[in-house]
Order: C-alpha cells, then structure tokens, then sequence
C-alpha cells in the first residue's frame, strides 16, 4: 500500500480548507474527534502495554477523566493534549507500517509545504477558529490542543507521531529527533515571534529530514573512505610496475644501439 504516502497532506489541505470555507463542519470534525481520539489512544496504550509496562493500558481512562472534569484546567488540558498524542502515536505507527519509510517521509514534506502556504494565506487560522468555537455540550474538545495560551492543531501532532514512528526505527531515534524538533521550535518562535501563527510542522520534519541525513552519512561515509583507501593503494601498487617496465623498456633499446 505504497500509496498512501499521498493521505496526510491530502487529508491535512482537504479537512483546512473545509473548516476554513464551511466553519459549520467543525461539528462533525469535533464530533469524529470525540470518538476517534479516546479510542485511539486507548490503542496505542494497548499496544505500550505489551511486555513490562502493563500500567500504560490504564493511562487512557485517567487522562479521559482529567479531560472531562476540567477541560479548563491544567490537567485537563494536560490530559487532553496527551490523549491527542497517544491517538496520533497509533495513526503514525500504522500508516509508517503500511505505507513505508520513504513514501511517507516524501508525504510529510508535502504537508509541510502545504501547512506553509496556508499559514501565510490565513486558511490555517480560520480553520483553527471554526474549531475553537465548536462545542459539543461539556464534552473536551479533541479536535486540537491548548496548554495555557500555546494551541496546536491535531494535524501537528498526527506528524509527530508519524516522524515519532519512522525514528523509533533506530536506537535514540525518538530521543534525537525530539530533542532536533525542540531546538527548531526554538529557533522558529523566535524568528517569528510577533508575525501570528506559525507553521508547527516545519521544525518536526526538518528535524526528521536532518536525523535521517545524519544517519545516512554515518552508513555511507565509511564505505566511501574504505574506497577511497583502496583506489590509492592500487595507484600506488601501479606505479612501481609502470617503473620496471619502463626500465625493460630501456634495456632492450640499448642493447639494439649496441648491436
């Protein structure tokens, strides 16, 4: 199922753009968030479970308790930005699992650029409005995340976990490219700080991108210096050769002069 490398950036443009020109499908996306994002937490915490670690498969009704109790609070915001990223952690292992690396590392740039694009034009933003004035009753809404006044969009998150997935592939992935993602991030607000909102995937893909390069030249570095060794130790071998013949060569003329 290589093809579906196209659906994050197809289904990112197409769910923004609708938000942004039909604010009243925020209900049916708040309301498919209200259902999806729990169970798939739930999923991924399953799935953590497995081996030594079987309190992670209760996390998932603590956190769901904190969301509903204080939606406003601390720990309700706590809860829900966990719960988002634990549904966005089960989405990006099964979409690496079934689609590749590659093809899904080439979608994630795709997103990128088009998170770009419609964060400069204003779309992002008033996508993000239709959610945030979405309600369904007391319910929290887990179409997005707000801790205190930073606020991120399920879309941000559903890239980490996938660039999350494509990391947990080598040891200290994760841990490199999450501390890559922390420095960009910092980098970005500051160079932007003041100018509005701001695409939040750049920093995680170019994080990806550089640990992905890093390691690619870990790997290939060593064969090209072994290369490099062997192709001068044949140049050097050649040359006391090309010597001897020459001096065969030198011999046999001199002797026809002296015959």
């Amino acid at each position: 199922m290589r093809w579906l490398w196209i659906v994050p950036p197809v289904l990112f443009v197409a769910s923004v753009i609708l938000l942004a020109t039909r604010p009243a499908a925020a209900g049916w996306v708040t309301g498919l968030a209200t259902v999806a994002v729990p169970v798939l937490a739930l999923l991924a915490a399953v799935r953590l479970a497995r081996g030594s670690r079987p309190a992670w498969a209760l996390v998932v009704p603590v956190l769901l308790v904190a969301a509903i109790a204080g939606p406003d609070h601390l720990s309700g915001q706590v809860g829900i930005t966990l719960l988002c990223a634990l549904s966005a952690v089960a989405l990006g292992a099964g979409l690496v699992r079934l689609g590749g690396v590659r093809g899904v590392v080439l979608g994630l740039v795709a997103l990128m650029l088009a998170d770009i694009v419609l964060v400069s034009d204003g779309t992002v933003e008033a996508a993000a409005d239709a959610l945030s004035n979405t309600h369904i009753g007391h319910l929290p809404e887990l179409s997005h995340v707000a801790l205190g006044t930073f606020t991120l969009g399920y879309g941000d998150l559903f890239v980490s976990g996938i660039a999350g997935a494509i990391a947990a592939r080598r040891p200290g992935g994760q841990l490199r490219v999450a501390a890559l993602t922390v420095a960009f991030m910092l980098l970005e607000s500051a160079f932007l700080a003041g100018r509005g909102p701001y695409p939040a995937t750049v920093p995680v893909v170019v994080a990806l991108l550089v640990d992905e390069l890093v390691v690619w030249l870990r790997a290939v570095w060593p064969r090209v210096r072994d290369s490099g060794v062997v192709e001068s130790a044949a140049a050097v071998s050649v040359l006391p050769v090309a010597a001897t013949v020459g001096d065969e060569d030198d011999d046999a003329a001199q002797s026809c002069i002296a015959a």
